[in-house]
């Protein structure tokens, strides 16, 4: 009868969601790194391939994988400049981001930034768009 209640009182138990946040350069470069690919175009609007993962040390660390997963990667732009910034939680998502969808934004030659909290902005490099 104990382990009827114990079991019946777990069941019911709310689970907390996985905390949601913004991942910090650091955390990217410790766990897999960045690595632009060639923007592409889907339906209109543009995307951008950012190469940023959370697979675990890259080789000639010692960083250990934290569990982190990527949510998705968030865009923004400014003149010619593109920034983006990783949402991330623990055991939902995929350890690689998918491409940032950068939406309608003209073609040319633009800067992409890393912007993640309480750090400076870190440039990942230039990519165009269009021919």
């Amino acid at each position: 009868m104990i382990h009827i209640l114990i079991v019946a009182a777990l069941a019911g138990a709310p689970s907390s969601p996985a905390p949601v946040s913004d991942a910090s350069w650091s955390s990217i470069k410790a766990t897999g790194g960045a690595e632009l690919g060639k923007a592409f175009v889907d339906a209109g609007q543009w995307y951008l391939p950012t190469g940023i993962r959370f697979t675990g040390p890259k080789p000639g660390t010692t960083t250990l994988d934290t569990g982190t997963t990527c949510l998705g990667v968030k865009a923004s732009h400014s003149n010619s400049t593109i920034y983006v910034t990783a949402t991330t939680s623990v055991g939902i998502g995929q350890a690689a981001c998918p491409a940032a969808k950068l939406g309608k934004i003209k073609t040319g030659t633009y800067s992409v930034v890393y912007r993640g909290p309480k750090e400076p902005d870190q440039l990942l490099g230039q990519v165009t768009l269009g021919d």
